[in-house]
């Protein structure tokens, strides 16, 4: 699922120091901003690739933050031609266990979910930050089914066949949940215009994530909130109340 870099995005990616990790023996593409601070890992969701994020990761660079970022399986510079969550979760575990332990993660839709399911197998970041992230798997394929007009036995049928085959629970697997399980320090950033994730989704991870921080905005819709100059001050600020740089 690669697509054409941006030119915009094309400046942070030659600052920054381009490694092969190996994630279920198939290679992915990580990328690393170097400095003294506390270390952050950005997440992609779907479709997507690390240097979509590429101004928060200037602006948390130029704040002394030591930064990573990586392409997941069947995205980007990545291997392989398919993916799904858990090879996301695969990925960042893969990182952790390369580059060391992260104070800092930042998600962006599914990568949001990803980060919460990492926790489960040890992955502990002191601060976790969504945007524009599911709530649920159920939650997704209700939406998608929504959007093509499927109706319940559609989106039935889809939710048992996820099951099946990548032998997950679909309450277990949630961020919610699991947001009520590990309650990492954390920040929900989610637009009342996103059309892909909608922002109920935003409402609900809120309700079960009682150390989280909700911040909605308005006309940014799913992708443009990772430009928002606003939304990064705020993101800057959380940090410095919470991580020492």
């Amino acid at each position: 699922m690669a697509f054409p870099v941006p030119e915009r995005e094309i400046p942070i990616t030659r600052k920054a120091i381009s490694h092969k990790v190996l994630v279920n023996n198939k290679s992915i593409t990580a990328l690393e901003w170097e400095n003294k601070g506390p270390k952050v890992m950005v997440v992609h969701g779907w479709s997507g690739r690390g240097t979509q994020f590429f101004i928060i990761i200037d602006r948390l660079h130029q704040a002394g933050y030591h930064i990573f970022s990586f392409d997941a399986p069947g995205h980007g510079d990545s291997s392989e031609k398919t993916s799904h969550m858990l090879q996301f979760v695969d990925a960042i575990c893969a990182i952790e266990k390369r580059f060391g332990k992260f104070e800092v993660a930042i998600g962006h839709s599914l990568g949001g979910m990803a980060i919460f399911n990492a926790l489960v197998r040890n992955f502990a970041p002191k601060v976790v930050m969504n945007i524009g992230s599911p709530a649920s798997i159920s939650n997704t394929v209700a939406d998608f089914c929504k959007k093509i007009e499927a109706g319940s036995k559609v989106k039935d049928s889809i939710l048992k066949r996820i099951v099946k085959e990548y032998n997950v629970d679909l309450k277990s697997t949630s961020s919610s949940y699991l947001a009520s399980i590990y309650n990492p320090l954390g920040v929900i950033v989610h637009d009342n215009n996103d059309t892909d994730v909608p922002v109920k989704n935003a409402f609900e991870l809120y309700e079960y994530w009682p150390n989280a921080h909700l911040i909605i905005t308005d006309g940014l819709g799913h992708r443009k909130v990772l430009m928002e100059d606003s939304i990064i001050d705020e993101i800057e600020a959380f940090l410095k109340r919470v991580v020492l740089v």
